[in-house]
């Protein structure tokens, strides 16, 4: 089940994909123009949608044995991009509260995704005038080396749980970009 689950998987959610990172300046970070105001909007993003899922992904004990979340969480290293950007912590809504494990199992197909393009974007963001100041980008070199590593081992721990439910996770994946989208439009910085 393993292949061509991943395969419906992944085309399943690429059209959501493509719409997600248009929405999080995919074009402007590639382009190496990403303003500083785009900058802070994403991390603000993404700190919402990873914060609410690392939430409940805790309270449930998801995954305990294979899933390995403290090696996982990504708001520790945005917690940092935040404070260099001198951003108050915002608080985190409640998003995947009523989620089944089936769907959050396709949220954190997504939460995990967007780790892998990590190295190209921190070089394309290097590349932005406004972010010449910034001296690292925590958060999209969490994974550093291992990112691929990382990638795989998730990608068999996914195979291995989707057995069951396999088209409730495709929804889960589904339905996390398009809260993905949601989040961008509704993620304001503070003045």
């Amino acid at each position: 089940m393993s292949m061509p689950f991943l395969n419906e998987l992944k085309q399943a959610t690429a059209d959501l994909h493509q719409k997600t990172e248009e929405k999080l300046y995919a074009s402007q970070i590639m382009e190496g123009t990403l303003l500083l105001s785009e900058y802070k909007h994403l991390l603000l993003t993404h700190f919402q949608f990873h914060g609410s899922l690392e939430n409940e992904l805790e309270k449930r004990n998801f995954g305990a044995e294979t899933f390995d979340l403290e090696s996982r969480r990504k708001l520790p290293a945005l917690r940092k991009d935040l404070q260099e950007m001198n951003i108050s912590e915002p608080e985190v809504a409640d998003l995947f509260s009523d989620w089944s494990d089936e769907q959050l199992l396709g949220a954190c197909y997504v939460a995990e995704g967007s780790t892998l393009g990590g190295k190209v974007i921190e070089k394309h963001l290097r590349k932005s005038a406004e972010l010449k100041s910034v001296p690292q980008f925590y958060f999209y070199g969490i994974y550093g080396e291992h990112t691929g590593e990382k990638w795989k081992v998730f990608l068999q721990f996914l195979a291995a749980q989707a057995s069951t439910h396999p088209h409730q996770v495709v929804q889960g994946a589904c339905d996390a970009f398009r809260l993905f989208q949601v989040s961008a439009e509704h993620t304001q910085l503070s003045a």
